[in-house]
């Protein structure tokens, strides 16, 4: 079977008659369309680049099929399909196909050209399209191939899987393919020291790798939940996914160990008050669309003095809204902001919160407030204005007085300027390596007038300058000395939300005050400049969100979370069964605490 392409080239000037080119093709089918690849080329935008295919049936059929929608005209009516006959024009987009001659027996003649150009495209390529047209025999060279491959790579790295003396002959020869080749991927960096030993993970052939193999190194990895608490441990078991392996892919190109569908977090936690009686956490879908507001957590004092302890309180959002961070600091944000500069030791000064506030080494905390490196350039502890030497240590006054008590006392015994007035003989006064001895009352008046010196200067630093400046500082009446004054130490929330993780240097483009709104208002250290989310939400979406920058848990929150027990292979279902004993202990009248204690340490030992 074949056709026979009758080609308008171009028109005589001189007879007026179109010549034409013909072009035999020995096939049973010729392709139309748009692409340089197919036999019957139309140049025109409205085709597609497989367009339709003209099929020869029999000797005396042949068949028009269209490729895509548009379809095509066969004597100016639309088809889709068509059984061509002798005489007819087919027209797709401004291409012209007739049919010149259709007898048994005999070539199919198709006259083609293009309706609004003198002088078409002429056909370039054309192909044999079947591989029996070929001569060549499709089963044989199939076969051969499929047993080729099977041999090649799944045979021979097989035979290093089932013999181990061959494991390794297999994987140091370049040219002989290995079990090596069976990998999807290049392992992550974390996993190169493995190097070609595919049997640290994969212990046994085809099967996923187990928990065993990864607890092998990552001994000490913790769980997600707490492995003492039953309700926890159900809900963990509700889902029969405890492997490493349903979080952490290996072998994935871009190589990443995590995988974050955040559906894996999703499955539970947006459904949580349904698995869990009165749960912790509120229900999370999405940090775009359904996420709870932040909870802060804030450091409360309780006692007084350097009996102080600190306790870590978690409040809710709906109580966020007039709490206070009771840090016994004194401190105005706007005062030290002041676009008009501080006055300082060295001169006015304008600051900026990276003055004060100052990134840790890997970017991701602030480095705690401290005196000695944040306030002491502008905030001096010098009490002696003639003397750049006294300073007082800060930070606990028994030392001040110490240091206070010892600068008067040299004052006195080794006056450098006019001598003390203290009312006490000069014959009694003693001198260094002189043999003047004070007599007693000449002792008691020194000592009284050093301790009055002390005193006076300690009262001016806490009550009127330097300490109370920044401090809040109690008097307590009936007390004597030093311990007339109570200074309440002060202590800066730092971990402001310790169940997420924040990198400061990820937002360095950022001014401070975009995020900590009011900042350069504020006027009390008492209060919370914490952004809410939906200050977060200006920059972050959810997982699915094209505008903004993808958010999914793991940007924000570990999966492994400390204390709460041993993530191993069985670490749930031991648990599990550990609890259930203790509640079989607990029917047979075991007093209340003992049973309590003894189910607690028992599952402690077993789990962690």
């Amino acid at each position: 079977m074949s056709f026979v392409i009758r080609r308008w080239v171009r028109t005589n000037k001189s007879t007026r008659q179109r010549e034409y080119r013909e072009i035999v093709m020995r096939s049973r089918q010729v392709t139309i369309g748009r692409a340089q690849d197919q036999q019957l080329l139309i140049t025109d935008p409205k085709v597609a680049p497989q367009h339709a295919i003209i099929e020869q049936r029999s000797s005396s059929k042949i068949v028009i099929k269209a490729l895509t929608p548009r379809g095509f005209l066969v004597n100016r009516k639309p088809r889709k399909v068509a059984t061509l006959s002798q005489g007819d024009i087919v027209r797709i987009g401004a291409g012209a196909i007739t049919v010149d001659q259709l007898r048994p027996g005999r070539p199919v003649i198709l006259g083609f050209g293009h309706m609004n150009e003198p002088d078409p495209t002429e056909i370039k390529n054309l192909y044999i399209t079947s591989i029996r047209e070929t001569g060549l025999s499709k089963s044989f060279w199939s076969w051969a191939l499929a047993l080729s491959i099977i041999a090649l790579f799944m045979l021979i790295p097989f035979s290093g899987v089932v013999y181990s003396a061959l494991q390794e002959p297999l994987r140091s020869t370049p040219m002989i393919p290995s079990d090596g080749i069976w990998t999807s991927g290049p392992l992550h960096a974390s996993h190169k020291s493995i190097g070609a030993n595919c049997n640290s993970c994969h212990e046994i052939p085809f099967r996923m790798v187990r928990n065993d193999q990864c607890v092998a190194c990552h001994d000490s990895m913790q769980h997600h939940v707490d492995v003492l608490s039953k309700d926890d441990v159900q809900v963990f078991e509700v889902k029969d996914e405890t492997r490493c392996g349903s979080c952490h892919h290996e072998h994935n190109e871009p190589s990443t160990l995590a995988h974050q569908d955040q559906r894996l977090c999703t499955d539970c936690h947006e459904k949580l008050d349904g698995l869990k009686k009165q749960p912790e956490l509120l229900n999370v879908a999405d940090f775009g669309t359904n996420h709870p507001n932040f909870r802060l957590s804030i450091l409360e004092a309780r006692g007084q003095g350097a009996e102080t302890l600190w306790e870590r309180v978690r409040i809710p959002p709906s109580a966020l809204k007039g709490t206070l961070e009771g840090s016994h600091l004194n401190f105005s944000h706007a005062q030290h902001l002041d676009p008009k500069g501080i006055k300082a030791p060295a001169g006015d000064q304008v600051l900026q919160c990276d003055d004060c506030h100052r990134m840790s080494a890997n970017g991701k905390r602030m480095q705690p407030i401290k005196m000695e490196t944040q306030c002491s350039r502008c905030h001096s502890l010098l009490f002696d204005a003639q003397d750049g030497n006294t300073k007082v240590p800060h930070g606990d006054l028994k030392l001040m007085y110490k240091a206070l008590t010892e600068h008067f006392s040299r004052q006195f015994f080794e006056p450098t300027g006019p001598a003390p007035d203290t009312s006490v003989s000069s014959t009694g006064r003693r001198r260094p390596g002189g043999a003047v001895l004070m007599t007693t009352n000449d002792q008691r008046r020194a000592s009284d007038w050093i301790e009055q010196k002390t005193m006076q200067t300690a009262r001016q630093l806490l009550e009127d300058r330097v300490c109370v400046d920044c401090h809040v500082i109690e008097k307590v009446p009936e007390a004597v000395g030093i311990d007339r004054w109570i200074v309440d130490p002060v202590r800066l929330t730092e971990e402001w939300m310790p169940m997420a993780k924040f990198d400061h240097k990820s937002h360095t483009t950022s001014t401070c005050v975009s995020c900590h709104k009011n900042a350069e208002r504020s006027e009390k250290s008492s209060d919370i400049m914490m952004p809410g989310i939906e200050t977060c939400r200006d920059c972050h979406g959810g997982a699915a969100d094209k505008e903004k920058l993808t958010s999914d848990c793991l940007m924000c929150h570990e999966f492994h979370l400390p204390n709460r027990g041993l993530f191993d292979a069985n670490a749930t279902k031991r648990m599990k069964g550990v609890l259930n004993a203790a509640s079989r202990v607990n029917r047979k009248n075991v007093p209340a605490q003992r049973r309590t204690s003894d189910a607690a340490e028992s599952a402690r030992r077993s789990a962690l």
